[in-house]
């Protein structure tokens, strides 16, 4: 007898529970090892966002002595409109936000750490699924 609708929404919930789980359970370790303020990205997140060039924005971003994104351009030596395009994928990704200087957007780290998740953790595997966020202070 082939399980129904309800097994298989009960096992794709008790999943997702097992997920969240693994996951808060790891932002909870980083938070005991000293890193607060945690964006977890996911492993396919990481891979489509953290490309080399955005590692290289990411770089001066971190120096926080930018003005504007056209500054960043600037800095390396980029296409403000390619500049701004790789901006706009690190913000959806939840990496970087934005803080208005006058009349320009000067990019900043939204988070102080980010991480990608593990592949295993505390010897089980954690499977891939989307970024999480979190603000865990140690206790």
């Amino acid at each position: 007898m082939m399980p129904g609708k309800a097994y298989r929404q009960n096992t794709a919930a008790g999943r997702e529970r097992i997920r969240m789980n693994q996951k808060t359970k790891f932002i909870r370790r980083l938070a005991e090892a000293g890193f607060d303020d945690v964006l977890l990205l996911s492993r396919s997140t990481a891979e489509e966002v953290l490309t080399e060039k955005r590692m290289e924005l990411l770089t001066e971003i971190a120096t926080d002595d930018l003005e504007s994104m056209r500054d960043l351009g600037r800095r390396v030596d980029r296409d403000i409109s390619i500049v701004k395009r790789d901006l706009d994928i690190l913000y959806e990704a939840g990496v970087v936000e934005y803080e208005q200087n006058g009349r320009a957007k000067r990019p900043v780290l939204a988070h102080k750490n980010v991480f990608v998740k593990p592949v295993v953790f505390e010897g089980e595997p954690m499977e891939d699924a989307t970024n999480h966020t979190g603000e865990i202070a140690a206790d």
